[in-house]
């Protein structure tokens, strides 16, 4: 009877592993993508085409615009939960300082940031889980292991490794905890620093995106004689497309400056 509660538990616990670099968007994500991606798409068709044959056209590009939302909202859950891992190796450095053992660490750390950030956030799923894991008897070095595999972050991998190195050597927990909140923390506030600077620039490169398309627009509400001769023909067509991919290209260019990583 014991063993099929445990079971039924590791099986509770396992659907809450998550892998970080797959997103699976609920429902009411995909219709706002999907709706996000019509109104887009639409309003490029008007501005370079006006056509309903191009319009047609348009809509396979729904799907690359739902990939490229996912991969966003990945790269975004991946990013918070770095963030959080430093409140994680704070929490458990206190714990540890207290005389917790490590198991009893990630107990008093899931606790912490529970309180901090609510049940659903990613880090607190993933104490959950390691908390269930450890009442099975699993290590929690195996466990940290897992957690680094599945988030690709090279930090946490370190962190891992060192943890599995302390434990088996018997090393200074207390240190490890330390020096991995420190080694974060300096990488965090590098981040922050260079994303408060750049932030300006930012708002500039938005700007400038928007004024190409505002331009054609003025040019058509206010000159619709000039702009005529684009439409409707495919020489016109092949202009507009040549444009077209200028443009995004530009869009691609800018947003590659604009991603510093630390």
């Amino acid at each position: 009877m014991r063993n099929t509660e445990k079971h039924k538990k590791a099986g509770a616990a396992s659907e809450l592993k998550t892998d970080y670099d797959r997103y699976r968007p609920k429902t009411r994500e995909l219709v706002r993508w999907c709706l996000e991606s019509i109104g887009i798409f639409a309003g490029l068709d008007f501005l370079f085409y006006r056509s309903a044959a191009m319009a047609v056209l348009w809509f396979p590009f729904v799907w690359f615009w739902i990939r490229w939302r996912r991969k966003q909202a990945a790269e975004n859950r991946k990013k918070t939960l770095y963030y959080h891992f430093r409140d994680l190796t704070a929490s458990m450095q206190f714990a540890v300082c207290a005389g917790y053992s490590l198991e009893n660490a990630v107990r008093e750390a899931y606790q912490d940031l529970r309180q901090t950030y609510g049940e659903k956030d990613v880090l607190v799923r993933e104490l959950k889980f390691m908390w269930n894991q450890i009442a099975l008897n699993l290590p929690v070095e195996q466990l940290f292991m897992d957690l680094a595999v599945r988030s690709g972050l090279e930090d946490i991998q370190m962190f891992a490794n060192v943890l599995a190195i302390a434990k088996r050597t018997g090393g200074n927990m207390e240190a490890v905890m330390k020096n991995t909140w420190r080694i974060l923390s300096g990488k965090i506030d590098t981040e922050r620093e260079i994303a408060s600077s750049i932030a300006s620039r930012k708002y500039e490169q938005t700007i400038m995106n928007v004024i190409p398309l505002g331009i054609i627009l003025y040019i058509q509400v206010s000159f619709p004689d000039f702009m005529e001769v684009l439409y409707g023909n495919l020489l016109g067509v092949i202009v507009m497309t040549a444009c077209l991919g200028i443009y995004l290209v530009s869009l691609g260019i800018g947003q590659k400056i604009m991603r510093i990583e630390v």
